[in-house]
């Protein structure tokens, strides 16, 4: 009988991607699982990073780049990303007030 799907085929259904060797993933395991798929990061220049599963709000960069990014499949990435960038205008304009 023949196999519905061939063996080089990768299986993208999330649920039967939790399981190594016959026992669940661990989160720790999924979340580097996560990590090194290639799929995960862009090409940019900011080299993004997007993974639902991945349970981490900030993970460090792949390859030469040094430093951490937000994971932006994580709903907390959000309110992060606003901190990040209003933070600092906030901070700013309290400076230039209290400089007047």
């Amino acid at each position: 009988m023949r196999s519905p799907l061939p063996l080089t085929q990768t299986v993208r259904h999330p649920e039967l991607r939790n399981f190594i060797g016959g026992r669940e993933m661990t989160q720790d395991e999924i979340n580097r699982a996560e990590w090194e798929n290639p799929e995960n990061w862009s090409d940019s220049l900011f080299r993004l990073y997007f993974s639902k599963r991945d349970s981490r709000v900030w993970v460090q960069k792949r390859g030469l780049g040094l430093g951490w990014t937000i994971n932006l499949g994580h709903r907390q990435s959000v309110w992060w990303l606003i901190g990040v960038i209003v933070g600092p205008l906030v901070l700013a304009r309290l400076l230039r007030r209290r400089g007047q």
